[in-house]
């Protein structure tokens, strides 16, 4: 896996720089780019570059992009002690929710703060911020307070 991420992050970029110049032209430019969040280390860079607005697209819920965003902010992950059942208590809203450290995806569960894998998944999440917009798999009906709270993320 490490590998193939280091291979990835060392080819994407230009890669993805060098097909967005191919295909710019006078009568045709991109009015926006839509990422899978977890490649937008290829493309926001990019983007800015060239001057075409992001829009990064996650699959998780609002509830589960904002605990991402909260952990990374607080710097809770990695979690050092190994303590996976101690309650994460630094996320706002979630005060009335027991939520531990074991209910997280194993990236986050990592004790090696050092992890390439754990910092992908860290630097990715710091990098989404800088996009116009986010997608992800809700609808405000049923996330109303953590989409509104998501959006102090973004400017």
């Amino acid at each position: 896996m490490i590998n193939s991420l280091t291979l990835c992050l060392a080819v994407a970029r230009p890669a993805f720089r060098q097909l967005l110049i191919s295909i710019i032209s006078d009568q045709c430019r991109p009015t926006c780019i839509i990422t899978d969040g977890i490649m937008s280390f290829a493309a926001i860079d990019v983007a800015e570059d060239l001057g075409i607005p992001v829009i990064t697209f996650r699959t998780i819920s609002a509830s589960g992009m904002w605990t991402f965003f909260k952990l990374v902010e607080t710097g809770e992950v990695p979690f050092l002690d190994g303590n996976l059942d101690k309650p994460i208590t630094c996320i706002p809203a979630y005060e009335n929710v027991l939520l531990r450290r074991r209910d997280l995806p194993g990236f986050c569960r990592d004790e090696n703060a050092d992890d390439p894998v754990l910092q992908f998944f860290l630097e990715q999440t710091r990098i989404m911020t800088r996009a116009s917009a986010l997608i992800l798999n809700t609808f405000n009906e049923l996330e109303a307070p953590m989409i509104s709270r998501l959006g102090s993320f973004y400017s």
